[in-house]
């Protein structure tokens, strides 16, 4: 076992991690906890992202929720998916909940996310938030890694519930 996770109080290091691990070149071990943190007035916690160097060390590098806006967490919530990495070592992954009003979910309909190497978290694309009447055309609840193409671009148009948008991603 590499990290028993709950360890500190409230789980502030996470827990229920999910996704596959990313390796780093250095030997770092790169993934999510979709519960825990320190950021979140919910009892299970919001997530985080966490790195585990190669030499053992555990590190929370970004605890979700700290941003709350009309009660939904605007950084996101409940990270899901493997994240990935740019050649600057910026990190890249997906939040099923948060990032704005959303009219499927009062907690939001999730998040693209950008976390930078000093811990600087941006999101970079909310789901859902303009829909009316039941229509989602980007879809929500976003629960699967990013990709990366060639030229370092994030063709992030995939989500669980949005099939229509998966099927359009993938034949251009």
């Amino acid at each position: 076992m590499l990290y028993r996770f709950c360890q500190q109080a409230n789980c502030s290091d996470g827990a229920n991690p999910t996704g596959a691990l990313m390796l780093d070149l250095a030997g770092n071990l790169y993934g999510t906890a979709r519960a825990g943190g320190n950021a979140c007035s919910n009892s299970a916690g919001c997530g985080v992202v966490f790195r585990l160097s190669a030499d053992g060390v555990y590190t929370v590098l970004y605890s979700f929720c700290t941003q709350v806006q009309n009660n939904v967490c605007a950084d996101g919530a409940d990270p899901a998916g493997r994240l990935i990495e740019d050649s600057s070592g910026n990190l890249y992954g997906t939040t099923m909940y948060g990032g704005g009003a959303c009219m499927w979910s009062d907690a939001g309909c999730g998040t693209v996310f950008e976390l930078s190497p000093s811990g600087q978290e941006n999101v970079l694309y909310a789901f859902c938030t303009t829909g009316q009447y039941g229509e989602c055309g980007d879809g929500y609840f976003p629960q699967f890694g990013l990709t990366m193409d060639e030229a370092g671009n994030l063709p992030f148009k995939m989500t669980i519930w949005a099939v229509r948008i998966f099927a359009e991603s993938c034949s251009k």
